[in-house]
């Protein structure tokens, strides 16, 4: 099912992509799906401690 939703969304983008799984289950789909190329578990954790670092000091 993802990897139909992905070719599809290629489909209609119509330009080369990365796609990257996210979250803390998507290493259950690694393996089994054709379409994702990489798997990051942490990376809304990552950017959101990047904003902090960028923010840090800064009256927000």
């Amino acid at each position: 099912m993802i990897d139909g939703l992905v070719r599809r969304i290629r489909k209609e983008y119509g330009e080369p992509m990365t796609v990257i799984g996210t979250g803390g289950v998507s290493p259950l789909f690694d393996g089994a799906s054709t379409e994702i190329e990489r798997f990051e578990s942490d990376l809304t954790i990552r950017g959101l401690l990047e904003i902090y670092r960028q923010n840090a000091g800064q009256n927000v």
